[in-house]
């Protein structure tokens, strides 16, 4: 088996099928597909198991054990638990691929036996009116080729618009299950966690080329959260400790690029979290930054505290804009 497909599933019964006929109809024939459910109340699971049991051979339905939902990153590990193939290709349900998607990034990944990943780019487009702007995702400042560690996680970190949306991605099975797969912990930002996990341990090939049409609705995950500002808070909050926590345990070579934007990230975050508390006066909130972010030794090191707590730096970054103002 040379592709494991994994199409994680919440509620999508409106896009599923669409979903899977975008893998049927791809020119590399070679696949296996895993669907997995995440707790759907919508009647996806009943099209999700009829689907599957049209090609037994090659597809597969699966399910977690309470059948509730435990989250994209727990929902994704569950179907590489069962992959066989020597590479792993992730779909949201939402999304579609163009029928080269797969043949296009097998030949670029076989051709450079040392990249644990490929990524491309995104087509965002929307069916809804209030979905969103059609438009391509931009390649920034990038070049086509392999990035070894950990140079492709320090320009992710620094461009959120880059880092590659999961269906755009092909991955090697044996390095994604050496870095341990998606962060269960993590609801947000879990797929950045893994490519930066990948990013960080092996060379990872940037492609241009769009090789996934990226759905935008008002249903989606991601539109969800951004409705629950305090949710959405809560979950970079746990996004940047498990990555200050990650970083904590790497070599200081590899760590000392990726660390001063994992910082930044979590100050701005934090400040804002905090400010939402009420406290802005500028001996209030400097001691409670201190108390929350004290036991991260990144912010120790190289007297980051001086240079996060000064007016400058302060002035010059989203901090204010986020929290709203700063008194003195």
């Amino acid at each position: 088996m040379t592709v494991s497909v994994i199409i994680p599933i919440l509620n999508a019964k409106e896009f599923l099928a669409q979903a899977v006929a975008s893998v049927r109809a791809q020119t590399c024939s070679d696949w296996e597909l895993l669907l997995v459910d995440d707790g759907s109340t919508d009647g996806s699971v009943e099209l999700a198991r009829e689907m599957a049991s049209q090609e037994p051979s090659r597809a597969r339905f699966l399910t977690h054990a309470t059948h509730g939902s435990r989250g994209p990153s727990a929902t994704r590990n569950l179907g590489l638990s069962y992959a066989q193939g020597e590479f792993v290709a992730y779909l949201d349900a939402d999304d579609l691929w163009p029928a080269s998607k797969l043949d296009h990034q097998l030949a670029v990944l076989r051709s450079h036996p040392g990249a644990a990943m490929i990524f491309g780019r995104v087509h965002y487009f929307s069916e809804d009116p209030s979905g969103g702007i059609e438009r391509d995702q931009t390649f920034g400042d990038l070049h086509e080729g392999i990035y070894h560690p950990p140079e492709i996680g320090v320009e992710f970190l620094r461009d959120g618009n880059l880092f590659p949306c999961p269906s755009a991605t092909l991955v090697r099975r044996a390095p994604l299950l050496e870095v341990g797969g998606f962060e269960d912990s993590i609801r947000m930002a879990e797929d950045l966690a893994l490519w930066l996990k990948l990013a960080i341990h092996f060379p990872v090939y940037a492609d241009p080329t769009i090789v996934a049409l990226y759905r935008q609705h008002s249903r989606s995950a991601m539109a969800v959260m951004l409705r629950d500002e305090d949710q959405y808070r809560q979950n970079e909050l746990a996004f940047c400790h498990w990555l200050l926590t990650y970083l904590d345990h790497l070599p200081g070579a590899v760590r000392r690029p990726l660390e001063p934007l994992a910082c930044q990230r979590m100050f701005r975050v934090s400040l804002a979290d905090h400010l939402s508390e009420g406290n802005r006066t500028v001996v209030g909130w400097r001691l409670g930054m201190i108390r929350r972010l004290w036991h991260y030794r990144a912010f120790r090191r190289e007297g980051r505290w001086l240079r996060y707590l000064t007016p400058a730096f302060l002035s010059g970054g989203r901090a204010r804009v986020d929290s709203g103002g700063l008194r003195d």
